[in-house]
This record gives structure tokens, C-alpha cells and sequence, in this order.
């Protein structure tokens, strides 16, 4: 795009003086937009689905708040005036004030209400890692550890589903060490392991949706089948996201999210 806008428009315009690109300005912007679009298609740029998705459901809901209240407020400006003996303007004047002053409070209400499901509330990530950082500081035990883990989890990674995998000391598999949202979880997984030999590799957390890409772009047939055979774990573990737990750069346990 600015390859040229820079030549065709800065350059023709300030230095030789012609103007003769200048309406067609606005096609020089399409292989910024085609590019941005392919980005948010095929990479989830911005993941822009999801959020359109949000605001278009929360914008619905408040739109038929707002529809309701006025279609009741219309009916109910007649007898309304005559009990007050006004007129029927004032009266759908003072509605309409009242709607204008109450919609902020109703969007608040409304964002309570509906935010486990369009997650419109912002979470202060550097506040929880600030209270999950004192309470991990003050205790040494497994239990409470875990316990504040599935609370940051639950509350502020707003996950359905958590298991924290432990490996336990002589065992050479990961077992649920805790979970909240999968019920009585009975399933190990041992250390050679695909999924375990992947975490390994990458040092850091796994994504469902990103492993199908990367299997797309692997052009070794071998690795393409392993990281098919990851994507049926994380099927078979019903989960989105797996994060690896180091200790002295050891593989020691996983929190799979759902």
C-alpha cells in the first residue's frame, strides 16, 4: 500500500506536480485490507469472529431492552397523561430523558448479567497475578496450590474446564492432580507420551486451534502424523489448551484447559 501511495500520490503531488493518480488513491489501500482480511480468515488475527460475534449479541440485547421499554412507554403515555392530567408530549419527553439516564446504568446491568457467557467484563490480569502471587508465596502445600490455580483459572481466565496433571514422585506418567468441570477424572498420561514429547519440544503452552495449522504448513508426512495424533489427545482430553509446568527445566506437570 504505501509502496504506492509513497510514488503515485506524495512524490507525483509535492514534487512533479500532477494529480493524475489522486482519484484512484482509494484502490491503493486493497492489498492492505485483502492481506488484513486473509490474516484474520486463516490466522485469527485479533481473533475478530469471536468479538464480532460478542458485540453483535450484546448489542442485540440491549437494542431489544431499549425496544421493549419504548414500545411499553407508548402504550402507556394515553392513560398515563390523563391520570396526571398533562399532556401526552411532556409525558414522552420525560420517558425519553428517563431511557437516556438510564442507559448506562442498564448496559452495567446487563454486562453483569450476560458476562459468563459474552465475557464483556475486562478481567485486571496484573490485579490477579498480583493476589495469586501473595497467596502462592504464603504455602508450600500441594493442595493449596492447586486450589488457587483452578480459582485464577475459573475467575480469571474465565476456563469452563481446568485439570492440573502432576507427575508424581517415582511415576512415570502425569496423573489429575486437581480439576474443576470434569467430574471424576481417572485418566494418566504417560511421560513418552506424544503430547508430554510435544510440550517438551516447545517449551511452552499448546493450542488446539493452532496445532491444526501446523500440521497444515508441516511438510514432513512423519510430523504431520504426530501432531495429528496431539490434535486426537487434546479430542480425546476434551480441551483447547495445554500449559507445560517446569521445575529446574524438568517437564512436571500440565494444566489442560477446556
Amino acid at each position: 500500500m504505501y509502496a504506492l501511495i509513497f510514488p503515485l500520490i506524495f512524490f507525483a503531488v509535492n514534487i512533479f506536480k500532477t494529480t493524475i493518480f489522486v482519484p484512484y488513491s482509494a484502490l491503493f489501500t486493497l492489498p492492505f485490507v485483502a492481506l488484513t482480511a486473509y490474516a484474520i480468515i486463516r490466522y485469527r488475527l485479533m481473533d475478530i469472529r469471536a468479538a464480532i460475534a460478542r458485540s453483535l449479541s450484546f448489542s442485540f440485547l440491549v437494542g431489544s431492552f431499549f425496544l421493549i421499554y419504548s414500545a411499553i412507554f407508548i402504550f402507556a403515555v394515553p392513560p398515563l397523561a390523563a391520570r396526571l392530567g398533562v399532556r401526552e408530549g411532556i409525558v414522552a419527553a420525560a420517558g425519553a430523558l428517563l431511557a437516556v439516564l438510564l442507559a448506562r446504568y442498564v448496559q452495567e446491568v446487563l454486562k453483569r448479567l450476560t458476562d459468563r457467557f459474552l465475557f464483556q467484563n475486562q478481567a485486571d490480569y496484573r490485579r490477579a497475578l498480583v493476589d495469586a502471587s501473595k497467596e502462592l508465596s504464603g504455602t508450600i502445600n500441594i493442595d493449596d496450590v492447586t486450589k488457587t490455580v483452578l480459582a485464577v483459572m475459573k475467575n480469571v481466565v474465565r476456563a469452563k474446564k481446568t485439570v492440573i496433571f502432576l507427575q508424581e514422585s517415582g511415576s512415570n506418567s502425569f496423573s489429575p492432580r486437581a480439576n474443576f468441570g470434569a467430574g471424576r477424572l481417572n485418566v494418566s498420561i504417560p511421560k513418552n507420551h506424544l503430547l508430554v514429547r510435544h510440550l517438551s519440544h516447545t517449551m511452552g503452552p499448546l493450542v488446539k486451534d493452532e496445532l491444526s495449522r501446523e500440521r497444515e504448513g508441516e511438510r514432513l508426512a512423519q510430523h504431520a502424523a504426530e501432531i495429528a495424533q496431539v490434535e486426537q489427545a487434546f479430542n480425546w482430553l476434551d480441551i483447547a489448551v495445554v500449559l507445560p509446568l517446569y521445575v529446574n527445566k524438568q517437564l512436571t506437570g500440565l494444566i489442560a484447559l477446556g
